[in-house]
């Protein structure tokens, strides 16, 4: 689920959120019905915010799994000054007493200007999340946007890692016609290999049974009926217990992902990202993609018998193999193709890694 989506209307400036004593309010019309937002100032900006503005229907009981539905109009005054829950995900930054399966909505913040008639070009800040949610958001934030001051052919995505990877799929997608015109895409990407489940079946079915659902394996409408029934964090510890038993390395965040979908008035991806890549991809927008040096030693596994005496083979080797026979299990479950694998990385390794000296980024990683 999406969860938090900020939208920031401004002049491609990031704000921090304060507030101050005295608090002036302001009231917007949307199609979901009137929002109340405050204005708030960081430094010498004032600007306004709406918080917790929900775009889609509560994705519980029945709703759960399936393609989000617009949230219906309300009565009254929604008051958009406090951030709303998260959507249940893994214990990083919040709290599971700051999450609820009821997630689904937007963070609105507009500059104050003196000219009220100018449009402003927009960022929306996409964390990650499930790629049928945000499609929506996207569709509500094209419908409400000049209620804001926005200008709704001058929006720009910007996403980072799980995000980045999320508007990649955006681009690729025949869903997204209209909804933006450039990206800005920063360390991740639609052709990495843990972006697009190649298993979801098998994957889904090893959920059921660590949940001690059973089923067999035709069986689907029931099995997401059970599903719909159980606790969103059993669900979640199930799946942190599934990526432990596979001996993930890297530690993914989770083994569901996105797949490609039969065609479907919802579908996200209908083809491979490279095969729409090669036929030419449906969205003609603007692109800035980059990364951050080194960044891959954030999530590099340093076996703990090694110290700073070790050499650069040494660890390179060792560190490798680690890595690549992970990323091996994650492309090909087959363990007979995957030591054939193996035995080609084993070639690599000595073709290229005899020439790197000691030294190297990833040894200084160990040193004390």
């Amino acid at each position: 689920m999406a969860g938090f989506i900020n939208l920031l209307i401004s002049y491609l400036m990031t704000v921090i959120v304060s507030s101050y004593a005295k608090v002036e309010y302001n009231i917007v019309e949307t199609s979901s019905g009137l929002v109340r937002g405050r204005l708030d100032q960081y430094k010498s900006t004032k600007y306004y915010s709406y918080k917790g503005i929900p775009y889609a229907e509560s994705p519980t009981g029945f709703l759960r799994f399936q393609p989000s539905v617009p949230k219906k109009r309300w009565s009254g005054i929604y008051n958009a000054t406090e951030y709303g829950p998260v959507c249940p995900q893994v214990e990083q930054v919040y709290k599971r007493d700051q999450m609820s399966e009821d997630c689904l909505v937007l963070n609105i913040f507009v500059p104050v200007t003196n000219n009220s008639d100018e449009l402003l070009p927009v960022v929306v800040n996409i964390h990650g999340g499930a790629l049928k949610d945000v499609i929506l958001s996207l569709k509500w934030i094209r419908k409400n946007l000049s209620k804001f001051n926005g200008n709704k052919n001058k929006v720009t995505l910007i996403g980072n890692s799980s995000g980045a990877v999320m508007i990649h799929f955006l681009m690729l997608s025949n869903n997204t016609s209209n909804l933006f015109q450039q990206l800005i895409i920063i360390s991740g990407s639609a052709f990495n290999h843990r972006s697009l489940s190649r298993y979801p079946t098998e994957i889904a079915y090893e959920l059921s049974n660590e949940l001690g659902i059973q089923i067999n394996n035709t069986d689907t409408s029931t099995f997401l009926n059970s599903l719909t029934a159980v606790d969103p964090f059993k669900i979640l510890n199930a799946d942190d217990r599934l990526i432990e038993a596979n001996d993930n390395v890297l530690r993914t965040f989770s083994l569901f992902v996105p797949n490609i979908e039969i065609m479907s008035p919802h579908a996200v991806l209908t083809k491979h990202p490279k095969v729409i890549m090669k036929e030419g991809p449906p969205q003609n927008v603007r692109v800035l993609a980059g990364i951050a040096s080194n960044e891959g030693l954030y999530m590099n596994p340093t076996p703990a018998h090694l110290n700073s005496d070790t050499t650069w083979p040494e660890y390179g080797r060792e560190q490798n193999y680690l890595v690549i026979n992970d990323e091996l299990k994650v492309m090909q479950r087959n363990s007979s193709k995957r030591y054939k694998r193996m035995c080609f990385w084993d070639q690599v390794y000595e073709e290229y890694y005899k020439y790197v000296r000691d030294g190297g980024i990833l040894q200084r990683k160990i040193v004390p």
